[in-house]
């Protein structure tokens, strides 16, 4: 199934500039997520079922686009982070085909803990940003600049599930959540003037406060693979973007099961679920 992840954006060479970020200053004063990385190892030491791992755990994915020219490992590019905790989800933006220099690499998160690759990916963002402002004043100096950092928000996340033909086992599960702010954003959004036309190109930032997030998870879409001392899983939610998670459990992530009071199951289409 195809991931959706709407988010407005001016333009394709400015997407690595779209990051959704807090300042260093806010990720370390963040008990919340603080918490939930520092249990990363604790949780990874126990084999887990998806849902209920999110919903009763602290754990931290990534999504990333692989190929065959490009098989997932330690030149995978991380595109999103996202930081489930206890039945909620906070995402944040990391890596632009379009711009290099901001990429950060499954590989190049060797030696760091969970809190170290929160700053790197923070870091980054907050670098794009002032860059984009720079930029911005620079292609239409009459625009007032009143744009700041928004910190990613949490929000309850939402799992739907299929059942196989038989009606008895999960086949796929769908995790959902909506009104989240992954980009960053801005308070005043920003309009820039798009090449000679003087048409408005719509906000620098491209922040969406009301995005919503989609993966569906697939019992017969998934795998592992390592990279330096480091395992990962992975599922396949489409359109080679793989959703991993570090694993060092001796088994696959798996489905839940059907008589979980959070997971909202049925037998048809995923378009008929409330």
């Amino acid at each position: 199934m195809k991931k959706l992840i709407l988010v407005t954006l001016a333009s394709a060479s400015l997407l690595a500039l779209t990051a959704c970020v807090s300042s260093s200053k806010e990720a370390t004063s963040d008990n919340s997520k603080s918490n939930t990385l520092e249990t990363q190892k604790k949780v990874d030491t126990e084999p887990f079922l998806v849902g209920k791992d999110m919903m009763k755990n602290e754990r931290v994915y990534y999504e990333a686009d692989y190929n065959e020219d490009n098989p997932l490992g330690v030149n995978t590019k991380i595109t999103y982070m996202y930081i489930f905790k206890k039945g909620k989800v906070s995402v944040y933006y990391v890596t632009s085909s379009s711009d290099p220099t901001s990429d950060i690499t499954l590989g190049s998160l060797k030696g760091l803990n969970q809190r170290e690759i929160l700053n790197k990916v923070v870091s980054n963002n907050k670098k794009a940003f002032d860059v984009a402002k720079e930029e911005t004043k620079e292609i239409n100096p009459n625009v007032s600049l009143k744009a700041e950092y928004i910190e990613p928000n949490w929000q309850n996340i939402k799992i739907e599930a299929l059942t196989d033909p038989s009606g008895n086992t999960l086949a796929e599960e769908r995790i959902s959540a909506k009104n989240i702010n992954i980009s960053g954003g801005n308070v005043d959004p920003v309009p820039r003037i798009e090449g000679d036309t003087g048409e408005p190109a719509g906000g620098l930032y491209g922040g969406d406060k009301n995005s919503t997030i989609s993966f569906t998870l697939s019992n017969y879409e998934k795998g592992a693979f390592p990279v330096f001392n480091q395992n990962y899983a992975f599922f396949d939610v489409g359109s080679h973007t793989a959703f991993i998670t570090a694993n060092n459990s001796s088994s696959l992530p798996g489905l839940d099961s059907l008589d979980e009071n959070f997971v909202k199951v049925q037998t048809e289409s995923f378009d008929d679920i409330d």
